[in-house]
């Protein structure tokens, strides 16, 4: 996991500040589509460019003294009551834990996390806004994924808010050969936001709901009944699943430790490649291959899957007539411009002796299972679903064992 989650940081990062703002998106049919970069898009961008800019950098690890945070419970209750979160911030020894945990052993992936933020919450904060939702739930998405939107669980759990195949479905994610939403930042977000106000319209309590989103409504009842019908997260504590009991300490620890971690002298950390860049969408014709895109406008097909992390192969979705895709703001200029070329060769690669090879129907690999390897990350692998697995394989559970072999169809 820290292997896929360095990797990806590292190409993530080579633009991690930039801007998508759903706002600018570059309108497909005439000169208009320029306009809408408009100046309180560009103000915005600014805004970013310079938080980024001014943020200070080191790799260097902060040591502590027998590897334990100088926390003190007085300066916790006093630095929180300044954040008005409308979410709890609560003290206890498992949260204290926690945050301990987060600025030692966790402090690499967390000094990752304070830049990848930068990128993330901006859009996190604008449409948990929109929903009516208390702004710090943002900080859920870090202990999810590591803000991460390519990570996957053992159980087959996806993207930046980990949703199971079913929950995303349920919440109107497309999950396909070519796409998976889950990866989507803006529309697992709105996914997310959708459960949330679920959650709390019958919960009525933030912590519960954030309970219920990791064991499940299921599970949280079967605890209130064993508690007596206690309707608090700390009232049900003993009786959650030991998962859920460390999930929500570990959010109100990642929450303070997000905002106070220059108190301890935590920086964030930043590659040597780092190279911002702001990102805008442009309706892109159905018509366009994935190929033509990456040639015509010179930009490689790793850093096109970067830009739109849903995309899980080297095209673009069928769409009944555009796609929004994510450019950096002068890519987007030269697509506007080159659109009508892009078209006429996308059409005539279809005819392609190597395209219609392509069309011929799925091939079948023999996967050899790896140590530390899930149906839920060989599914993500292979572009397909942990139940295609199941069904191709004759599977009955989710049960694998390294040098277990595997029909795998693409």
């Amino acid at each position: 996991m820290m292997k896929t989650f360095k990797t990806l940081f590292l190409v993530l990062l080579g633009s991690a500040a930039w801007a998508v703002t759903p706002d600018s998106v570059l309108m497909a049919g005439n000169n208009s589509r320029l306009s809408r970069i408009d100046s309180i898009t560009e103000v915005m961008n600014f805004q970013r460019r310079i938080v980024i800019e001014n943020k200070i950098y080191s790799d260097e690890i902060v040591r502590f003294e027998n590897n334990q945070m100088p926390i003190v419970e007085q300066d916790y209750k006093d630095q929180v009551r300044f954040l008005e979160f409308e979410i709890p911030m609560e003290y206890n020894e498992e949260i204290k834990r926690m945050i301990n945990y987060f600025g030692t052993s966790w402090q690499v992936k967390f000094k990752e996390v304070l830049t990848l933020s930068q990128y993330y919450f901006p859009i996190y904060e604008e449409i948990l806004d929109k929903n009516n939702l208390p702004i710090e739930l943002k900080y859920l998405s870090v202990i999810e994924s590591g803000l991460n939107p390519y990570a996957v669980s053992r159980s087959g759990a996806t993207g930046l808010w980990q949703f199971m195949h079913a929950t995303g479905k349920i919440f109107d994610l497309e999950i396909s050969y070519s796409v998976d939403e889950r990866r989507s930042v803006e529309k697992s977000t709105e996914a997310a936001c959708r459960y949330f106000q679920e959650m709390y319209r019958y919960y009525g309590d933030w912590l519960m709901v954030m309970a219920a989103y990791n064991c499940g409504p299921g599970n949280l009842n079967k605890a209130i009944r064993k508690s007596g019908g206690k309707r608090t997260f700390w009232g049900v504590y003993d009786y959650l699943p030991k998962q859920t009991q460390h999930y929500v300490p570990s959010f109100i620890a990642m929450a303070y430790l997000m905002n106070f971690y220059d108190y301890y002298g935590i920086t964030a950390s930043l590659p040597s490649n780092y190279s911002p860049e702001k990102l805008t969408s442009v309706n892109c014709n159905a018509a366009c291959n994935f190929h033509v895109l990456s040639e015509v406008l010179d930009i490689s097909k790793e850093q096109l899957l970067a830009y739109n992390p849903e995309l899980k192969r080297n095209s673009l979705p069928q769409a009944s007539d555009a796609y929004l895709l994510y450019l950096p703001v002068n890519k987007a200029y030269e697509y506007i411009e080159k659109e009508e070329a892009i078209v006429l060769m996308s059409k005539e690669l279809k005819t392609t002796p190597e395209v219609e090879q392509e069309k011929s129907g799925p091939k079948k690999l023999a996967y050899t299972v790896r140590r530390g390897d899930s149906l839920g990350s060989i599914a993500n692998k292979n572009n397909c679903s942990v139940n295609d697995i199941k069904k191709w394989n004759n599977l009955r559970s989710s049960v694998i064992h390294p040098g277990q072999k595997l029909n795998i169809y693409r």
